[in-house]
């Protein structure tokens, strides 16, 4: 399927530079530019964004406008983390993590980067939280092993007389 789509970009004050030779460009005044492509685009994408650029674009910074879409869900108690046997079995399932698109759906639909950067976010944040947790078993089984080797040194070496002369039950 080959469509050919107008994107319409609102140039305020900012000077864009596409190339040396542009061609498929067009400006009717200073406050618009229509660019041509002629090439296959989703139509859910095309209809959802303003400008597509085929070859990608080289910048210093990309902003994302204010959203209350964000990965702080993570920390909410409702939020099922699953165990990592669950996460294990999902992945030797579907090749991929749970909430993460798979090679063939970014392939088939494109993925866009707010989202993406959410749902790379919610799972560093989930990592995070398996870490606590492995953190506080680590601490668990540490004091645990004190304890025992404490105990396995009190009843494995020799008593001292010192021993004797501290404790209230061996004083004649």
């Amino acid at each position: 399927m080959n469509k050919k789509n107008n994107f319409h970009v609102l140039l305020h004050t900012t000077l864009l530079v596409f190339s040396s030779v542009i061609l498929g460009v067009h400006a009717q005044d200073y406050s618009s530019l229509t660019i041509e492509y002629s090439g296959t685009i989703d139509s859910d994408l095309s209809d959802r964004f303003s400008l597509f650029v085929g070859k990608g674009i080289l910048t210093e910074d990309i902003a994302i406008s204010k959203t209350d879409y964000w990965a702080d869900y993570v920390f909410e108690d409702n939020h099922k983390l699953p165990t990592l046997h669950e996460l294990e079995n999902f992945i030797d399932k579907n090749g991929h993590l749970p909430n993460i698109p798979s090679k063939d759906d970014v392939s088939e639909k494109g993925y866009d980067m707010h989202t993406m950067n959410v749902l790379f976010l919610e799972k560093i944040e989930e990592l995070t939280l398996y870490l606590i947790a492995q953190q506080k078993k680590i601490d668990q089984l540490t004091s645990q092993l004190e304890n025992e080797c404490k105990l396995e040194d009190r009843y494995h070496r020799k008593p001292s007389n010192a021993d004797f002369e501290n404790n209230e039950n061996c004083k004649p």
